[in-house]
């Protein structure tokens, strides 16, 4: 469940709030960024200045505000740009002003403080990164760098990054995912291969309340199986081989998959059997 400020508040006020869940379809999360971006979109200036915050954590894997400010708002104060950061991560409540932060939207989360120390650390959370990829249009390079810094957001992608990178697979699709749509789907259902079949299954699968690690699930299935669109598009002929060999010859990518693959094939034995059942 996340909290979504109205709209019509500009100061993202504690009154006039509704609640939306997201149930982990593709549609319900769709709406519940977009209703983030409408919150976080209502100045330029502070667009801006989030877009800015955002990218030092995806960039970096975590930081203090004192590492977020030097690199956000060098131009500022001390005083003023420690004061900025802080209102946008964790809000503010001063002067009958009470607003929500990135903290409170579920974009960024503190890191416990395992020492004795005061600072604080922030990082971002899978939902801040697909919101700042959707804003920022990272370039395949900064991707690569991306993975590096934050490999616990999408483990099964992220800490395969040098892999596939060899392999010459971009990290860009993550980006997608934050569209709410699986694309290419009609596109490939008269095509002599597995796609559209292993993308309903995830459909139904993933149709639930997703935790944060069943969500980054989501995220890797849907990645590693778009790769076979992918490579269909640049040769139709060898698509399905450079596929198998891309999710087989990685150790840990052949046996995660596989697994899934056995659903998939349990999955429509079942349902041909159901369907066998018609017969008189």
């Amino acid at each position: 469940m996340y909290i979504i400020p109205h709209p019509g508040n500009r100061y993202c006020g504690m009154v006039n709030e509704e609640i939306v869940p997201w149930s982990g379809s593709l549609l319900t999360y769709h709406n519940f960024m977009t209703q983030i971006t409408k919150r976080l979109h209502h100045d330029p200036v502070h667009r801006s200045n989030v877009c800015k915050i955002l990218e030092c954590l995806v960039l970096s894997g975590k930081a203090t505000t004192w590492d977020i400010r030097k690199y956000c708002f060098p131009s500022l104060n001390d005083k003023q740009a420690d004061s900025m950061v802080r209102r946008i991560l964790v809000g503010r409540k001063d002067r009958g002003r009470i607003s929500k932060g990135l903290v409170d939207y579920g974009l960024v989360e503190r890191i416990r403080n395992t020492s004795n120390t005061d600072i604080r650390k922030y990082k971002l959370t899978i939902h801040g990164l697909l919101y700042s990829s959707l804003e920022s249009k990272y370039t395949s390079k900064q991707w690569y760098q991306i993975a590096r810094h934050n490999e616990e957001l999408i483990p099964h992608i992220f800490r395969q990054c040098d892999y596939l990178e060899n392999n010459r697979v971009t990290l860009n699709l993550v980006r997608s995912i934050a569209n709410g749509e699986f694309p290419r789907m009609d596109e490939m259902r008269t095509k002599p291969l597995p796609y559209h079949e292993i993308n309903d299954y995830l459909r139904i699968k993933f149709a639930k309340k997703l935790g944060v690690s069943e969500f980054a699930e989501f995220i890797a299935f849907w990645f590693y199986t778009f790769q076979m669109y992918v490579f269909w598009a640049e040769n139709k002929e060898t698509c399905f081989k450079i596929w198998k060999k891309l999710v087989s010859s990685n150790a840990e990518i052949n046996k995660w998959y596989s697994d899934m693959i056995n659903e998939v094939l349990e999955f429509y034995q079942n349902r041909g059997n159901i369907v066998n059942s018609l017969r008189f």
